[in-house]
């Protein structure tokens, strides 16, 4: 007949001997036990099980808000390499409203005509200018394409520093 082993009662552990065994101080193991909720049992000590609690802490808790930073991090990269990361429609209304502030502050400026004039032209013609100017798949800011300004020549040939 095979013999069978008597059950040994469950290991308990007080606070002192825990630490000491794995070596930890004694209120880090008080603090980690009591923000995992462990409570001594009626002898004031600690089951196996309310140990490991104590040391790796809830790792489930811990997984599950890995996962969740991972995906969000995940969702905007993919926003930005699809391009709708920002609303479209949104993105538009906001450059409109950029591109005719930037006007009016021109517009209403001291400066000469002439000099307003390039400034317009190398702001670009309109708010479509402006938003043809998205990045292309090499992920560069493309410049619109506005004429260049011409510089006034005098009749020797030389330039002035205006522009026309």
């Amino acid at each position: 007949m095979p013999s069978q082993k008597s059950l040994q009662p469950a290991t308990r552990w007080t606070v002192g001997r825990a630490a000491r065994e794995f070596r930890m101080a004694v209120p880090t193991l008080q603090r980690r036990l009591g923000d995992m909720g462990q409570e001594a049992g009626a002898d004031g000590c600690f089951s196996s099980y309310q140990l490991r609690l104590a040391f790796q802490g809830d790792v489930t808790a811990a997984r599950l808000a890995k996962s969740s930073a991972e995906t969000k991090l995940i969702e905007a990269k993919l926003g930005v390499i699809e391009r709708t990361y920002l609303k479209r429609g949104a993105l538009t209304i906001a450059l409109a409203n950029s591109y005719n502030h930037m006007r009016r502050i021109i517009d209403r400026s001291g400066i000469p005509a002439e000099m307003r004039e390039t400034l317009l032209i190398e702001l670009g013609a309109s708010p479509d200018a402006l938003l043809s100017s998205l990045p292309n798949d090499g992920g560069e800011i493309v410049k619109g394409r506005g004429p260049k300004p011409r510089r006034k020549q005098h009749a020797n040939g030389t330039h002035t520093g205006s522009v026309i």
